[in-house]
């Protein structure tokens, strides 16, 4: 999903989802929020060549974050744990 508006004529405000409410072996959202950030670019990118290039910007919300910030269930924003 693109919002070209949001982000001004020239740009495009693309919208990535990764959901995995637990990370194994006991890691922390908060010390790997942006390798997993950087996971979903450089998958993009090997489909959508130049998409990583294009990158200007970027706001990351671990399923931490989302339960955090939004009280959503592990991040869940589908609610799909209530």
């Amino acid at each position: 999903m693109t919002k070209p508006r949001a982000a001004g004529r020239a740009c495009r405000q693309p919208f990535l989802q990764q959901f995995a409410p637990e990370l194994p072996e006991r890691r922390s959202w908060d010390d790997e929020r942006e390798a997993a950030a950087d996971r979903i670019i450089a998958t993009v990118e090997e489909y959508a060549p130049g998409f990583a290039a294009s990158v200007i910007a970027r706001q990351i919300h671990s399923p931490l974050d989302l339960e955090r910030k939004f009280g959503l269930v592990g991040g869940d924003s589908h609610c799909t744990a209530i």
